[in-house]
């Protein structure tokens, strides 16, 4: 999916964008664009993983009775919630409480990873959509006629470089 989205939108929108800036300034067309993706690319990842932590903490409140633990089960289950998707560290609990804090934090973790891959998911797969319906490389309409090239090069006029006409001998077709 993420694939399929990027193929999309990133070629195309690229496409656009330099073709859209005069020459003269087509390496800073390529900067800003380049900046902005990577600028807009940590401010997802920034947002996701505020995303994940949140569902972390609300699918672990979920699950355990913080209230019913010992002072120390609960120590750990708030330092579990400050490292969102590691592994609690159980060790010192007695066995039952052990038990069912790692496996709530486990079970969070899960749910919290599936809530991520399934944002990131339906993001790509709209801006591939969109992409494919919003953003048009441009293109040139050039005739036949002029073309420089002919039917086969399909080459614009102003694309290519003025030759001196080749001389053609007389009785050659």
């Amino acid at each position: 999916m993420f694939s399929v989205g990027l193929a999309a939108t990133v070629a195309p929108l690229t496409a656009t964008v330099l073709a859209d800036a005069d020459e003269e300034h087509a390496g800073i067309a390529s900067g800003v664009n380049n900046a902005v993706a990577r600028v807009a690319g940590l401010l997802g990842i920034a947002a996701l993983g505020a995303v994940v932590a949140t569902q972390f903490t609300g699918s672990l409140d979920e699950q355990l009775d913080v209230a019913a633990l010992s002072p120390r089960g609960q120590a750990v289950v708030q330092e579990a919630k400050s490292r969102t998707l590691a592994r609690a560290d159980v060790s010192g609990l007695p066995p039952q409480e052990a038990t069912s804090i790692a496996q709530a934090t486990e079970a969070a973790a899960v749910s919290a990873f599936h809530t991520g891959m399934a944002i990131s998911a339906a993001l790509v797969g709209l801006g591939g959509v969109l992409g494919l319906a919003l953003v048009r490389a441009p293109r040139r309409e050039v005739s036949c006629a002029d073309c420089a090239g002919g039917q086969l090069v399909a080459a614009p006029a102003d694309a290519v470089r003025e030759r001196p006409p080749v001389a053609v001998p007389a009785g050659a077709a």
